[in-house]
């Protein structure tokens, strides 16, 4: 029997990781609604999935971790676009900006806190693959952990309890999912 808080750990996807799924994803391939977002942890893989997916929806906005008022005039102008950004896990604390961002269709990243922060550690923060510093690679761990897997999660259930989201799994391609750990 697992104690719970290893229990804990391991179903709020700290260190295994949760499938990743769509949200109303045929509405976005159908022409229905004109904005995609991406939302996952800080190395997740955001990045790379929206540039492959630009690609395929033969999208010219693409919107990548921009500030935010470049990614709040994003999701209201009326241009088909691909915006993807961890901020939007802070985003949902504005009760305005979370309606408008969530009534669109969604691809959510799942990833645990550790692959990501080792994944962000090793663009950011590493040559080849070795931390500058050793502290560098507990950086994006840590900021993972404290600041982000809590409030996806929690931000992940409550857009998979909307009773009216089509909710599908989503498999990373392969020539994306290829990058990083």
């Amino acid at each position: 029997m697992i104690d719970p808080i290893t229990e804990y750990i391991l179903n709020e996807g700290y260190i295994l990781s949760d499938k990743t799924v769509s949200v109303d994803l045929n509405k976005f391939e159908s022409g229905e609604a004109k904005k995609l977002i991406i939302i996952g942890l800080c190395g997740s893989g955001k990045t790379t999935l929206g540039e492959h997916l630009k690609k395929k929806y033969k999208v010219q906005n693409f919107i990548s971790d921009k500030p935010w008022p470049e990614t709040k005039a994003a999701l209201l102008n009326s241009k088909r676009s691909i915006i993807e950004s961890a901020g939007f896990i802070w985003m949902a604390q504005d009760l305005k900006w979370k309606k408008i961002a969530f009534s669109n269709p969604m691809i959510l990243i799942g990833m645990s806190a550790i692959k990501a922060g080792l994944r962000a550690d090793r663009r950011d923060g590493t040559i080849p693959g070795v931390a500058k510093d050793k502290k560098e690679i507990y950086y994006f761990i840590r900021s993972n952990f404290k600041n982000f897997q809590g409030m996806y999660n929690k931000l992940r259930k409550e857009i998979l309890s909307r009773k009216d989201a089509d909710v599908q799994p989503f498999k990373i391609p392969p020539a994306v999912a290829v990058r990083g750990i």
